[in-house]
């Protein structure tokens, strides 16, 4: 066997791998305060079974695992959907390890997913000129210790093709480029789960991530970044297939023009310090989502905390001030010994009201196997900026679905993110006479998947259909659910999102495996829209413009294609969509499905004018 030592070693933890050819590779992870984060039990179960894709990195570190036989030669050709505009490439495929990259080199740094998007629509210019900051987990930040697992591009032209720049990692406050700074601190590292909001008023954009602090404990941090005519705080290179077909350009960065105005990153502020971390600082926030009020400017960033000791309750933090100081924690709702909630996400509707939701799983503790006997789609509502909140409202049923084919985690189940949007017309900031008197404003929409068989034989169920449920009231009481994808194929269906754009028209993507309704592999993205208020959904549109891609890809993070996908509104109106795939391959390959030839997770955008 092979030994050899991934990553740069930083002084607080060391990464390393056992690798061998043709075998999953055996990881030893990285010391986490008093306990090995990845040795924890929560709820009579491995903590790993439940953090997030940020989380299992932190604890982790760098995954190469087998690949598994079998071709993706199957013809999925077809035209896309009429209303997709071309899609554009979000971080540069072309920094990947090429084809000359001996493995196990070759699947190292070539994952970027788990993708978020914020669009200034409040900048002064036309439509197409608004621009456009994205995040995702990017694998480059295992080895390098000048970047984490936090990536980003941007876009200064409202997210069109070949002018996306791919901007590398959030800086951290202590670059691991030489010497401990002064007073013997060690570095720090971002890693991954992004979340992005942007002041409509300001520009001002948020990027929260899971964070590790220069003295070494784990929390939530905030970067504020703004565009500004200035140099790089990094390594750019424009987002591009320039290297398809041409191996020496694999590696060689694009620079962008001279002259550009780019997005730059403040120094991470701690969402979350001591002492609200518990006994040794050794609790763990999990999963941050960020949520902005557009007229108070006010941050929330809702999370799931790890405690050492077991505890996993649902917690806010609150910023007044731009996210310069933030709150002590407060509860959402607090630990229950028999159910774990997770991936919170809020909104702010036009009376000010806070509005969370999550998913809920329900563990029998009196079985030894700790089987979920009960999931669903929750809820709660705060009128006082977080400080207190209503009881838990049930929103839905939402059972869940095995993890899909190709999804490298390795766990049980996917993880049922659900997301939330509020019909607040432009959302700039200043509710108008004529948004307050439209039907549908004020309108809240939550979308989930929901598995397709009943518990408890859900846990090894491979399909799932995506779902939304609205709230005419401010989050009181909750509709029935409206089933969105009309296929009605036994597949996966994983990674909705919503938007509600100025008119109330209501948005709604996700990763759609119904073009392959035998083998459930290839995934395609597909959208809907809504003009009668989330009542009834148009045909499903692929928004896609290649054939079905496979999550089978070269991949050095678990999981490989994350736990969400995003979108956003350009202009407060057309929606736009980001998502990861597996479309880029190296020159010279075909898709066969074997070590070394396999394509890479990218992350993708496109708009979509007329759905």
């Amino acid at each position: 066997m092979l030994e050899v030592t991934v990553g740069t070693v930083r002084p607080r933890a060391r990464t390393r791998a056992i690798l061998a050819i043709g075998l999953t590779v055996a990881i030893v992870p990285a010391a986490w305060g008093q306990q090995a984060l990845g040795s924890r039990m929560v709820k009579g179960r491995p903590i790993t079974e439940f953090l997030s894709a940020g989380g299992l990195a932190a604890a982790l570190g760098k995954h190469v695992g087998s690949v598994p036989p079998g071709s993706d030669a199957i013809d999925l050709t077809g035209p896309a959907s009429p209303t997709a505009s071309t899609n554009g490439f979000v971080n540069d495929p072309c920094l990947d390890p090429g084809p000359l990259v001996p493995f196990p080199f070759n699947f190292f740094d070539v994952v970027q997913s788990e993708t978020e998007l914020a669009v200034w629509n409040g900048a002064p210019g036309g439509r197409e000129f608004k621009p456009i900051v994205a995040g995702y987990n990017d694998s480059k930040g295992f080895t390098t210790n000048t970047q984490g697992l936090s990536g980003f591009a941007y876009n200064l032209r409202s997210g069109q093709k070949d002018k996306w720049i791919d901007g590398g990692g959030l800086p951290p406050r202590f670059p691991d480029t030489g010497p401990p700074p002064p007073g013997g601190l060690a570095f720090d590292q971002f890693f991954g789960d992004p979340s992005l909001v942007v002041n409509q008023r300001t520009g001002e954009f948020f990027y929260g991530s899971i964070y590790v602090s220069p003295q070494g404990y784990s929390t939530i941090s905030v970067s504020r970044g703004v565009f500004k005519n200035a140099k790089p705080q990094g390594a750019e290179s424009v987002s591009n297939t320039r290297c398809e077909g041409r191996s020496n350009l694999f590696g060689v960065p694009l620079n962008p023009p001279a002259g550009n105005q780019r997005i730059i990153w403040d120094k991470p502020v701690e969402a979350v310090r001591p002492p609200f971390l518990g006994p040794d600082n050794a609790d763990f926030p999990d999963k941050p989502f960020l949520a902005i009020d557009q007229k108070t400017g006010t941050l929330y960033v809702t999370y799931t905390r790890f405690a050492a000791d077991g505890p996993t309750p649902l917690e806010v933090v609150v910023s007044f001030d731009g996210g310069h100081t933030w709150t002590p924690p407060r509860t959402i709702v607090p630990n229950l010994n028999d159910t774990l909630n997770q991936a919170a996400m809020a909104v702010v509707t036009p009376t000010g009201r806070v509005i969370a939701t999550w998913w809920s799983r329900v563990f029998d503790l009196n079985d030894p196997t700790f089987p979920i006997k009960r999931a669903q789609i929750q809820a709660a509502y705060s009128d006082n900026q977080g400080l207190t909140w209503s009881d838990v409202i049930r929103v839905a049923a939402a059972e869940p679905q095995g993890e899909p084919p190709g999804y490298n985690r390795e766990r049980p189940l996917i993880l049922n993110a659900p997301f939330i949007a509020v019909d607040r017309g432009k959302d700039d900031g200043n509710d108008t006479a004529a948004e307050k008197k439209r039907a549908g404003f004020g309108n809240v929409y939550i979308v989930y998947t929901r598995g397709t068989t009943p518990l408890p034989a859900i846990a090894f169920d491979k399909a799932a259909d995506i779902f939304v449920v609205r709230s005419t009231n401010d989050g009181r009481s909750w509709g029935q659910p409206v089933r969105i994808n009309d296929d009605g194929t036994q597949t996966i269906h994983v990674f909705p999102n919503v938007q509600v754009n100025k008119d109330g028209k209501v948005f709604v993507s996700w990763i759609d495996r119904r073009r392959d309704p035998v083998n459930n592999i290839f995934n395609d993205t597909f959208a809907a829209a809504s003009t009668d208020l989330g009542q009834t959904f148009g045909p499903n549109l692929r928004v896609t413009d290649v054939p079905g891609t496979s999550w089978f890809t070269r991949a050095d993070a678990a999981p490989n294609f994350g736990d969400y996908n995003s979108s956003d509104l350009i202009d407060y109106d057309e929606f736009a969509v980001i998502w990861a795939d597996g479309r880029f391959l190296p020159p010279g390959r075909t898709k066969v499905l074997h070590r070394g030839t396999k394509a890479t997770p990218d992350a993708l955008f496109t708009r979509t004018p007329g759905l």
